[in-house]
Protein backbone atom coordinates (compact mmCIF):
# COMPACT_ATOMS: atom_id res chain seq x y z
CA UNK A 1 0.00 0.00 0.00
CA UNK A 2 2.64 2.71 0.75
CA UNK A 3 4.25 1.92 -2.55
CA UNK A 4 0.75 3.12 -3.91
CA UNK A 5 0.73 6.54 -2.23
CA UNK A 6 3.01 8.13 -4.41
CA UNK A 7 1.60 7.07 -7.58
CA UNK A 8 -1.82 8.10 -6.56
CA UNK A 9 -0.54 11.40 -5.43
CA UNK A 10 1.18 12.21 -8.58
CA UNK A 11 -1.94 11.52 -10.35
CA UNK A 12 -4.22 13.46 -8.33
CA UNK A 13 -2.26 16.59 -9.38
CA UNK A 14 -2.84 15.86 -12.90
CA UNK A 15 -6.25 16.20 -11.87
CA UNK A 16 -8.09 19.19 -12.95
CA UNK A 17 -11.34 20.32 -13.58
CA UNK A 18 -12.47 22.58 -16.70
CA UNK A 19 -15.01 24.86 -16.94
CA UNK A 20 -16.52 25.25 -20.51
CA UNK A 21 -19.50 26.76 -22.19
CA UNK A 22 -20.45 26.74 -25.99
CA UNK A 23 -21.91 28.92 -27.28
CA UNK A 24 -23.69 28.75 -31.14
CA UNK A 25 -24.95 31.52 -33.34
CA UNK A 26 -26.69 31.59 -36.67
CA UNK A 27 -26.79 34.95 -38.74
CA UNK A 28 -28.93 34.95 -40.76
CA UNK A 29 -28.55 37.74 -43.70
CA UNK A 30 -31.49 37.91 -45.68
CA UNK A 31 -33.53 37.59 -42.55
CA UNK A 32 -31.81 40.31 -40.76
CA UNK A 33 -31.79 37.55 -37.76
CA UNK A 34 -29.64 35.50 -34.89
CA UNK A 35 -30.36 32.96 -33.35
CA UNK A 36 -27.81 32.34 -30.10
CA UNK A 37 -27.84 29.25 -28.29
CA UNK A 38 -26.12 28.56 -25.14
CA UNK A 39 -24.68 24.99 -23.60
CA UNK A 40 -23.95 25.49 -20.55
CA UNK A 41 -23.15 22.87 -17.74
CA UNK A 42 -26.25 22.96 -15.42
CA UNK A 43 -24.65 22.77 -11.69
CA UNK A 44 -22.38 25.78 -13.02
CA UNK A 45 -25.29 27.58 -14.39
CA UNK A 46 -26.95 26.58 -11.02
CA UNK A 47 -24.12 28.42 -8.98
CA UNK A 48 -24.29 31.47 -11.53
CA UNK A 49 -27.57 31.63 -10.56
CA UNK A 50 -27.64 31.73 -7.13
CA UNK A 51 -24.82 34.23 -6.64
CA UNK A 52 -26.99 36.19 -9.07
CA UNK A 53 -30.43 36.06 -7.10
CA UNK A 54 -28.86 35.96 -3.62
CA UNK A 55 -30.18 32.29 -3.10
CA UNK A 56 -30.11 28.73 -4.16
CA UNK A 57 -32.11 28.09 -7.39
CA UNK A 58 -32.31 24.48 -8.69
CA UNK A 59 -32.83 23.87 -13.07
CA UNK A 60 -34.81 20.62 -11.94
CA UNK A 61 -37.53 23.24 -13.69
CA UNK A 62 -35.84 25.75 -15.45
CA UNK A 63 -39.66 27.43 -16.55
CA UNK A 64 -39.82 28.78 -13.32
CA UNK A 65 -36.55 30.95 -13.48
CA UNK A 66 -37.03 32.15 -16.97
CA UNK A 67 -36.95 35.91 -15.80
CA UNK A 68 -33.84 35.19 -14.02
CA UNK A 69 -32.31 33.03 -16.47
CA UNK A 70 -32.86 35.53 -19.25
CA UNK A 71 -31.55 38.29 -17.16
CA UNK A 72 -28.70 36.94 -16.09
CA UNK A 73 -27.74 35.74 -20.16
CA UNK A 74 -28.84 38.87 -21.25
CA UNK A 75 -26.07 40.75 -18.86
CA UNK A 76 -23.57 38.35 -19.22
CA UNK A 77 -23.80 38.18 -23.33
CA UNK A 78 -23.65 41.32 -24.82
CA UNK A 79 -23.00 41.86 -28.91
CA UNK A 80 -22.80 44.63 -30.90
CA UNK A 81 -23.68 44.42 -34.82
CA UNK A 82 -22.26 47.83 -36.66
CA UNK A 83 -21.29 49.03 -33.23
CA UNK A 84 -25.87 49.08 -32.01
CA UNK A 85 -26.14 47.01 -29.22
CA UNK A 86 -28.32 44.03 -29.86
CA UNK A 87 -31.75 43.55 -27.96
CA UNK A 88 -31.81 39.85 -27.35
CA UNK A 89 -36.03 38.03 -26.78
CA UNK A 90 -35.50 34.97 -24.67
CA UNK A 91 -37.01 32.38 -26.70
CA UNK A 92 -36.91 29.30 -23.73
CA UNK A 93 -34.68 27.10 -21.63
CA UNK A 94 -34.45 23.22 -21.92
CA UNK A 95 -32.33 21.45 -18.92
CA UNK A 96 -31.38 17.92 -17.42
CA UNK A 97 -28.96 17.13 -14.85
CA UNK A 98 -26.11 17.64 -17.23
CA UNK A 99 -26.83 20.52 -19.29
CA UNK A 100 -28.58 23.40 -20.20
CA UNK A 101 -29.85 25.04 -23.11
CA UNK A 102 -30.63 28.59 -23.48
CA UNK A 103 -31.88 30.06 -26.71
CA UNK A 104 -32.33 33.55 -27.56
CA UNK A 105 -32.54 35.51 -30.97
CA UNK A 106 -32.62 39.15 -32.46
CA UNK A 107 -34.60 40.19 -35.05
CA UNK A 108 -34.19 43.55 -37.53
CA UNK A 109 -30.76 43.48 -37.53
CA UNK A 110 -29.99 44.85 -41.03
CA UNK A 111 -27.32 43.61 -42.48
CA UNK A 112 -24.27 43.51 -40.24
CA UNK A 113 -20.86 43.99 -41.89
CA UNK A 114 -18.76 43.42 -37.84
CA UNK A 115 -20.16 41.81 -34.75
CA UNK A 116 -18.92 42.59 -31.72
CA UNK A 117 -19.40 39.41 -29.10
CA UNK A 118 -18.42 40.10 -24.99
CA UNK A 119 -19.20 36.92 -22.91
CA UNK A 120 -18.69 37.32 -19.25
CA UNK A 121 -21.02 33.93 -18.49
CA UNK A 122 -19.53 32.63 -15.41
CA UNK A 123 -16.89 34.33 -14.64
CA UNK A 124 -18.02 35.60 -11.77
CA UNK A 125 -18.23 32.48 -10.03
CA UNK A 126 -15.69 30.49 -11.77
CA UNK A 127 -12.28 32.27 -12.79
CA UNK A 128 -10.95 29.68 -14.88
CA UNK A 129 -14.51 29.54 -17.27
CA UNK A 130 -13.59 29.48 -20.94
CA UNK A 131 -16.68 29.89 -23.46
CA UNK A 132 -16.12 28.99 -26.99
CA UNK A 133 -18.07 30.84 -29.41
CA UNK A 134 -19.56 29.44 -32.82
CA UNK A 135 -20.84 32.22 -35.44
CA UNK A 136 -22.15 30.38 -38.72
CA UNK A 137 -23.38 32.67 -41.78
CA UNK A 138 -23.50 32.00 -45.23
CA UNK A 139 -21.82 28.46 -44.97
CA UNK A 140 -19.12 29.11 -42.84
CA UNK A 141 -17.74 28.95 -39.88
CA UNK A 142 -16.20 31.58 -37.13
CA UNK A 143 -14.80 30.45 -33.65
CA UNK A 144 -13.14 31.84 -30.57
CA UNK A 145 -12.92 31.54 -27.12
CA UNK A 146 -13.41 33.76 -24.49
CA UNK A 147 -11.67 33.61 -21.02
CA UNK A 148 -11.77 36.03 -18.12
CA UNK A 149 -8.58 38.10 -19.82
CA UNK A 150 -10.08 38.38 -23.08
CA UNK A 151 -14.00 38.15 -22.50
CA UNK A 152 -14.56 40.28 -26.44
CA UNK A 153 -13.84 39.61 -29.67
CA UNK A 154 -14.72 41.18 -33.41
CA UNK A 155 -16.14 39.06 -35.94
CA UNK A 156 -16.44 40.62 -39.50
CA UNK A 157 -18.79 39.72 -41.88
Amino acid sequence: MHLLLPFIFALSTLYHEYYVGVFKADYYPKEQRIELTARLFTDDFEQALSASAGKKISLDNPDLHNKLIAQYCTQKMQFTANATKITWRFVGVESDPDVTHVYLEAENLGVIKELQVDIRVFFETLPSQINIFHLRTNGQTQSAYFDKSQPNRKFPL
